[in-house]
């Protein structure tokens, strides 16, 4: 399929016949498009584009959800490490034991639960007497 122009030259009116492929020739290969772009496949193109990339979110976000749920559950079901009910034991030691810290200036370690009471009673007092 071999495609055939006719140009005219402003300086006279010869006609050529130039072949395709030396259309633009001279103007260093810059030529147009002989034929339109095909809506149909572009937009065939664009809908599988779109659904390609739609189906890679939605199968990594359930990849993701999966994968954290397995990790929630391995962190949740996993024996607990001794070391740690061990720490818990001790915290609970200090947090709830009475303790002399230094006797000579009267510092003394009581429970949380106890030291909120008394805390509790001084502030009672004070808006008690101030009114």
């Amino acid at each position: 399929m071999e495609d055939r122009r006719e140009l005219s030259h402003e300086h006279g009116h010869e006609k050529h016949t130039i072949h395709s492929e030396h259309v633009g020739s001279e103007h260093g290969g810059v030529d147009y498009e002989r034929r339109d772009a095909n809506p149909k496949k572009i937009l065939i193109f664009t809908v599988t584009l779109v659904a390609i990339i739609a189906g890679l979110i939605i199968g990594l976000s359930e990849y993701f959800l999966f994968v954290t749920d397995a990790q929630v559950a391995d962190a949740v079901l996993k024996k607990e490490d001794p070391r740690l009910r061990d720490l818990h034991a001790m915290e609970d030691e200090v947090l709830n034991s009475y303790k002399t810290l230094d006797a000579e200036k009267g510092i003394y370690q009581i429970p949380v639960s106890r030291a909120m009471e008394v805390l509790a009673d001084e502030a009672f007092r004070a808006q008690q007497t101030s009114k």
